[in-house]
């Protein structure tokens, strides 16, 4: 099989399994690919590791018991560019409510500016960034828990 048509079947498998990078070291060969999902706004297309993913049950301690667990509520909002992050006029802080599409900080590089807006309707568990840090693609920079209608 040619190279190129290897690399689009992983990617292809990549996508579909919703995986964000993907590497591949042979001896002294080494590749990485990288999904970008197609509309940000949409959690359901952005992968585990970017924009807005599901947490796991294996990086939370979660009652058995409960009928939606904590960890089915929790989503990681990841870095999609890299640059610099800026909070803003109006810095968001843990424990606020948020809405679907809110500005949570923006990422700055040489010729763009990026807004991170929030995948759910929620509040603000945790912040993974500071003011004028460098942000790397892919990195956690919010965890939300995601509003329940029960």
């Amino acid at each position: 099989m040619k190279s190129g048509k290897m690399i689009k079947k992983l990617y292809d498998a990549m996508v579909a399994n919703h995986f964000q990078n993907l590497e591949i070291s042979l001896g002294q060969v080494s590749c990485r690919l990288v999904a970008f999902p197609h509309d940000p706004t949409d959690p359901s297309a952005v992968l585990p590791e970017m924009g807005a993913a599901e947490v796991g049950s294996d990086d939370l301690e979660v009652p058995q018991d409960s009928e939606k667990s904590l960890a089915d509520k929790l989503v990681k909002v990841i870095a999609e560019r890299v640059g610099v992050f800026y909070s803003g006029s109006n810095p968001v802080s843990a424990g606020q409510s948020v809405l679907l599409g809110n500005v949570l900080g923006t990422i700055r590089g040489i010729s763009f500016e990026y807004h991170i807006n929030a995948p759910v309707d929620g509040r603000v568990v945790s912040i993974h960034i500071n003011e004028g840090e460098i942000v790397e693609y892919g990195r956690m920079l919010f965890c939300l828990e995601r509003e329940t209608n029960e």
